[in-house]
Protein backbone atom coordinates (compact mmCIF):
# COMPACT_ATOMS: atom_id res chain seq x y z
CA UNK A 1 0.00 0.00 0.00
CA UNK A 2 2.84 2.40 0.87
CA UNK A 3 4.60 1.69 -2.40
CA UNK A 4 1.46 2.46 -4.37
CA UNK A 5 1.00 5.75 -2.47
CA UNK A 6 4.64 6.68 -3.01
CA UNK A 7 4.42 5.83 -6.72
CA UNK A 8 1.27 7.96 -7.06
CA UNK A 9 2.98 10.88 -5.31
CA UNK A 10 5.99 10.61 -7.65
CA UNK A 11 3.75 10.55 -10.73
CA UNK A 12 1.81 13.60 -9.52
CA UNK A 13 5.07 15.45 -8.75
CA UNK A 14 6.40 14.67 -12.24
CA UNK A 15 3.14 15.84 -13.87
CA UNK A 16 3.18 19.13 -11.93
CA UNK A 17 6.84 19.69 -12.79
CA UNK A 18 6.18 19.04 -16.49
CA UNK A 19 3.18 21.41 -16.51
CA UNK A 20 5.21 24.20 -14.89
CA UNK A 21 8.18 23.63 -17.22
CA UNK A 22 5.99 23.89 -20.31
CA UNK A 23 4.39 27.20 -19.33
CA UNK A 24 5.02 29.78 -22.04
CA UNK A 25 7.17 32.77 -21.10
CA UNK A 26 6.91 36.01 -23.05
CA UNK A 27 9.19 38.72 -21.64
CA UNK A 28 8.69 42.35 -22.64
CA UNK A 29 12.19 43.10 -23.97
CA UNK A 30 13.36 46.55 -25.10
CA UNK A 31 14.30 47.17 -28.75
CA UNK A 32 18.03 46.50 -28.09
CA UNK A 33 18.20 44.14 -25.10
CA UNK A 34 21.47 42.28 -25.68
CA UNK A 35 24.76 42.01 -27.57
CA UNK A 36 25.07 39.92 -30.75
CA UNK A 37 26.39 36.39 -30.47
CA UNK A 38 29.59 35.23 -32.18
CA UNK A 39 27.97 32.30 -34.04
CA UNK A 40 25.00 32.21 -36.42
CA UNK A 41 22.29 32.96 -35.66
CA UNK A 42 23.80 36.00 -33.95
CA UNK A 43 20.39 37.19 -32.70
CA UNK A 44 17.07 35.50 -31.86
CA UNK A 45 14.11 35.51 -34.24
CA UNK A 46 12.76 39.01 -34.80
CA UNK A 47 16.11 40.73 -34.11
CA UNK A 48 18.98 41.82 -36.41
CA UNK A 49 22.62 42.40 -35.45
CA UNK A 50 23.55 46.09 -35.94
CA UNK A 51 26.31 48.46 -34.81
CA UNK A 52 25.11 50.76 -32.04
CA UNK A 53 27.60 53.56 -32.73
CA UNK A 54 29.90 52.77 -29.81
CA UNK A 55 31.93 49.90 -31.31
CA UNK A 56 29.41 47.31 -30.11
CA UNK A 57 27.19 45.00 -32.13
CA UNK A 58 23.73 44.69 -30.60
CA UNK A 59 20.59 42.77 -31.48
CA UNK A 60 17.99 45.29 -32.62
CA UNK A 61 14.29 44.61 -32.95
CA UNK A 62 13.39 44.33 -36.64
CA UNK A 63 11.82 47.56 -37.86
CA UNK A 64 13.53 49.77 -35.26
CA UNK A 65 15.64 52.67 -36.60
CA UNK A 66 19.38 52.04 -36.52
CA UNK A 67 21.40 54.65 -34.61
CA UNK A 68 23.83 56.60 -36.80
CA UNK A 69 26.22 57.73 -34.06
CA UNK A 70 26.68 57.52 -30.34
CA UNK A 71 26.17 60.49 -28.10
CA UNK A 72 29.04 60.95 -25.67
CA UNK A 73 28.15 61.82 -22.11
CA UNK A 74 29.90 64.94 -20.86
CA UNK A 75 31.36 63.19 -17.80
CA UNK A 76 33.06 60.52 -19.90
CA UNK A 77 34.73 62.72 -22.51
CA UNK A 78 35.17 66.03 -20.73
CA UNK A 79 38.32 67.95 -21.55
CA UNK A 80 39.75 70.35 -19.02
CA UNK A 81 40.11 73.88 -20.30
CA UNK A 82 42.80 75.97 -18.71
CA UNK A 83 43.14 79.71 -18.93
CA UNK A 84 46.24 81.59 -20.17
Amino acid sequence: MRRRLLATAVVIACAVTAAVACTSYDPQLPSRPFLCGSDEPRCPDGYTCVADGSNRMVCSLNGEPVPDASVARSDEHATAVTGP
